[in-house]
């Protein structure tokens, strides 16, 4: 049973969301090279957690670390059958 609005959890759910908004042009180019990949869901996945760990602009304190926790157990493969669905 999904946790948030048919997601896994609010911070996938966000992710799902955000990303394009927010990221248009790298998330479409990364759907675009995952349809050539042996396995595009799992390669998109890992390039979309990627894309999120190193793009984020917070300081190294405890709430940094609590969102940067939360960010890491994302659902990553969901977001990715989501945006190859689409």
């Amino acid at each position: 049973m999904a946790g948030y609005n048919g997601w896994t959890d609010y911070t996938t759910w966000r992710l799902a969301a955000g990303l394009q908004d927010e990221r248009p042009e790298q998330v479409a180019k990364l759907i675009e090279t995952a349809a050539g990949q042996e396995k595009p869901a799992a390669w998109l996945a890992e390039r979309l957690k990627d894309l999120v760990m190193t793009n984020e602009p917070l300081a190294n304190d405890m709430y940094a670390d609590i969102i940067l926790a939360a960010l890491d157990e994302a659902n990553y493969m969901e977001i990715a059958e989501s945006y190859l669905a689409d």
